[in-house]
């Protein structure tokens, strides 16, 4: 059911691209730009997801998503497409400090008493 209802979302969203959005023309270095945030940092993600997953660390999925658009974001800085803003900054540190709060890798595990 998943596939289908995104299928559906892709297609309104491109109609609501074509109706409300000005077209823009892309050089060669951003089309290959959109190719490899659509695939380094997702794929890379999936496999993260599916391991934390399979290995019981549901609490590390939501991080390892919100971390994902940083990702994307770093390789667009890095091959010159985009600028990083102090806001994106402190977003991303933001969300990094989440992802390690969910994670639990700050907690001290309970030390048992003897009671």
């Amino acid at each position: 059911m998943i596939g289908p209802s995104m299928g559906l979302l892709a297609l309104l969203a491109l109609a609501a691209h074509w109706l409300f959005e000005e077209p823009t023309p892309l050089s060669a270095p951003r089309w290959l730009a959109i190719a490899g945030i659509g695939i380094a940092p997702l794929t890379l993600s999936n496999v993260l997801w599916d391991k934390a997953a399979r290995a019981g660390f549901t609490s590390t999925i939501a991080g390892i998503a919100y971390l994902t658009p940083i990702g994307s974001l770093a390789l667009l800085a890095i091959f010159g497409v985009a600028t990083v803003t102090w806001g994106a900054v402190a977003g991303a540190v933001l969300v990094v400090m989440g992802a390690v709060a969910a994670s639990g890798v700050l907690t001290k595990p309970q030390a048992e008493s003897d009671e």
